[in-house]
């Protein structure tokens, strides 16, 4: 059975303009010598500082530098840093290592109707309240006049 998603943030494109950013940087001056100085940095076990760092400057300087296209860029350095630390995560806890499992990344497996309360939230200034769904499925109910609060659930919040 073929399942074909429907990307409603157009991840599909966006993926395949990542990978080709990323090609670019093999190619670039970022790579001297078939060797790219993150690789000596990484090897010499400072991998988790440099790209953290990375990822936390490009992230702040967002929008601050130049243009529109520039601070996508920076957004591309942050996905670049962020999946060159999953590797390097990866590499330290061989033993921890998971194969890719559909169910462990689902909604449903970070979110349910058990892991909310029936307090009020608000989205676009209207106040909302969770309804008792399926475990799979988020419902509310439209409310006027209320002043909510928006739960804070965190993936290890998980019911």
């Amino acid at each position: 059975m073929c399942y074909q998603i429907d990307y409603k943030f157009n991840e599909k494109n966006l993926i395949e303009e990542f990978q080709k950013y990323v090609d670019e940087t093999y190619k670039g001056h970022y790579s001297k010598d078939k060797f790219q100085a993150t690789e000596f940095i990484v090897d010499g076990g400072h991998g988790t500082g440099f790209c953290i760092g990375n990822v936390l400057k490009y992230a702040q300087r967002y929008g601050k530098k130049g243009k529109s296209k520039d601070a996508r860029k920076d957004l591309l350095k942050v996905l670049h840093y962020a999946l060159i630390q999953l590797h390097v995560h990866d590499k330290e806890n061989k033993e921890e290592v998971p194969h890719f499992d559909s169910t462990e990344y689902s909604e449903s497996s970070f979110f349910s109707t058990s892991s909310f309360n029936s307090d009020p939230v608000t989205v676009d200034d209207k106040h909302w309240t969770l309804k008792d769904s399926a475990p799979d499925q988020i419902s509310f109910n439209f409310e006027e006049d209320k002043y909510p609060t928006l739960p804070l659930i965190l993936p290890g919040d998980r019911a």
